[in-house]
């Protein structure tokens, strides 16, 4: 990989640039796993990435992570090619889960030009009650949790909404797409069917077993 970085330096892409670039560039994918070129403080890092392509492909590829490239919106992120990503607790996995599903129906209508769409804390813990069919988190706790999907690349947060506190602006990115696949929802819609089903027993009289992971589950996760 020096030999590599060496060859990249001399490239006239990179004319002012200088290896201590190059690992910024990486210590923030790695760190943050989705940049947008955009944001403050990621747009060296950013185009450091987009002009080399194929060196920062083979680098993330021997830590085990391929690279998401999206030229239009200058957004470039890394996700795991197999169980070897960052690991989520539950009450992560399904908060993380409820906010792709939330942009998931908010595509195309509500998405602008940088694929970001607008949402509210109070949005995002609704699907999450609704899916889940479990309590929301605590403030405090949401908070943990949102800041660490901020850190990743995938919310920013804003302002309080209509002077409640505890609901505030939610703007949902497009590394979602990448590190909360399909199949992931599903196993959330699964998981939704099997607590829906919990509820009607507990109604009915029926004995349910503890409020245990199962094989629906999502339980915890990697992205």
């Amino acid at each position: 990989m020096l030999t590599d970085l060496e060859t990249a330096l001399d490239h006239p892409v990179n004319r002012g640039r200088e290896v201590a670039d190059f690992q910024a560039a990486a210590d923030m994918l790695l760190t943050r796993q989705f940049i947008y070129r955009g944001d403050h403080g990621c747009m060296r890092a950013a185009e450091t990435i987009l002009g080399n392509r194929a060196y920062f492909e083979n680098l993330m590829l021997a830590t085990g992570r391929r690279l998401i490239v999206d030229t239009r919106i200058g957004m470039v992120g890394t996700v795991p090619l197999d169980i070897r990503g960052r690991r989520l607790r539950l009450d992560e996995t399904l908060l993380l889960l409820a906010i792709r599903f939330v942009y998931s129906e908010g595509i195309p209508s509500r998405m602008d030009e940088a694929a970001e769409m607008p949402a509210t804390t109070e949005e995002v813990v609704g699907k999450l009650e609704e899916l889940s069919r479990r309590q929301r988190p605590e403030w405090k706790r949401l908070g943990e949790m949102l800041d660490m999907f901020e850190t990743l690349g995938f919310v920013k947060q804003g302002g309080i909404v209509d002077d409640d506190d505890r609901n505030r602006e939610l703007v949902l990115r497009p590394g979602l797409l990448h590190a909360v696949t399909r199949d992931f929802l599903d196993r959330l819609e699964e998981f939704a069917a099997d607590a829906e089903a919990r509820t009607r027993s507990a109604a009915a009289g029926a004995p349910i077993p503890d409020d245990e992971p199962d094989s629906g589950d999502p339980a915890e996760s990697d992205v």
